[in-house]
């Protein structure tokens, strides 16, 4: 006797239930803000109680939302990277007086 086994269920009887896989598929974007936020504010929040070892009660808040907003805009938008990084830079280089020589 399987004590178990009235707690298996089939497939067809089975809710659907939250995938963050099935998340992060559908919705890459939103994902990546999700990390590039969590992870910017959890590494100053760690920097300024573990590194400048400030006590809990006097952390930076402005400081830290500012690090929230870099990690939103900056990191989790990969658009702004690339644009940044691949159309200006290229746009630079090719207009350059010195480039256009060679």
């Amino acid at each position: 006797m399987d004590p178990l086994a009235d707690m298996t269920t089939d497939a067809d009887d089975a809710p659907s239930s939250w995938s963050y896989a099935e998340f992060a598929q559908t919705y890459p974007n939103v994902n990546n803000i999700g990390i590039a936020t969590i992870k910017t504010a959890s590494a100053d929040l760690l920097a300024q109680v573990a590194i400048a070892h400030t006590p809990v009660s006097d952390i930076d808040w402005e400081r830290a939302f500012l690090f929230c907003t870099f990690g939103a805009v900056y990191l989790g938008t990969s658009h702004f990277d690339q644009l940044l990084s691949i159309v200006l830079i290229y746009d630079l280089i090719h207009r350059s007086p010195f480039t256009t020589l060679i």
